[in-house]
């Protein structure tokens, strides 16, 4: 008798998942697909962010506007707490510091194209806003459905994506929306399995037709180092008509063009 319980728990449980005995999980690779493919059918995207991280009770605030329009034009500046200003296309990259002065040039198109991507990341790393697109991270990377579930009042399918690094392999778990496929929450997940940090969305809205985003990501990192960012999208504008020109940078008169640092 305590077998037959048994069985109809696990059932009753694959039901309440909204899953059958004896149905498929959804397609994790779809699914997320589907989600990526949201931003990368927009023409543009500007982004307005402000972002606080608070450690030890310090909080320090960022500023900055981001715009990208296509694949290969971006440009990021930043309003406080220092000027600086980031501008790429797919001939080059500068790097601008107004205080200093200087302006340091990168020649994109020399570069493989491998090479130029691992570069670009790493330039815009610290202003990209962590929790808002899921993101396997190449095409090594291994999707897994886990399961649908309840989250924030909203249906949600939760999906698991392990990489492979020098420290071992790493997962990443998120739930998205079933509905809006906006990224409701993220974990990020040592080789043993513990969580290294966590990210919730909140105040989602829809920012173009189909296209939901949420207002505010808040990341938490744990462990004894541990801190919080709270970053906020105080403005969104999609598929704005952006100028070429403003993803071309030139030289203001005094400032002098230096060599990029180590990359």
């Amino acid at each position: 008798m305590s077998g037959r319980r048994t069985t109809l728990a696990t059932v009753a449980g694959c039901l309440a998942l909204g899953l059958g005995a004896e149905a498929a999980a959804p397609d994790a690779a779809g699914l997320v697909a589907r989600h990526l493919a949201r931003f990368s059918a927009m023409a543009s995207l500007t982004l307005r962010v402000e972002r606080q991280t608070t450690r030890k009770g310090n909080t320090a605030t960022e500023r900055w506007t981001l715009r990208q329009k296509g694949t290969s034009l971006a440009r990021v500046d930043y309003q406080f707490p220092v000027r600086r200003h980031i501008v790429a296309n797919d001939r080059e990259l500068w790097e601008y510091l107004p205080t200093a002065r200087k302006a340091a040039r990168t020649d994109l198109a020399a570069m493989a194209p491998e090479p130029r991507q691992a570069l670009l990341r790493r330039v815009l790393a610290r202003v990209a806003v962590e929790g808002l697109r899921f993101d396997p991270g190449g095409p090594d990377a291994k999707l897994r459905y886990v399961a649908r579930v309840r989250l924030g009042g909203r249906e949600a399918h939760c999906i698991e994506c392990r990489r492979r690094g020098k420290a071992g392999a790493r997962a990443v778990r998120g739930w998205l929306d079933a509905e809006r496929l906006v990224l409701l929450r993220c974990e990020f997940l040592d080789p043993r399995g513990q969580i290294l940090a966590e990210c919730e969305a909140s105040r989602v809205f829809e920012a173009a037709p189909g296209l939901w985003l949420p207002r505010r990501l808040t990341l938490r990192h744990l462990g004894t180092r541990g801190f919080t960012q709270v970053t906020t999208l105080q403005r969104v504008a999609v598929d704005a008509e952006l100028p070429d020109a403003l993803f071309t940078f030139r030289v203001p008169e005094g400032v002098e063009v230096v060599a990029p640092s180590s990359q």
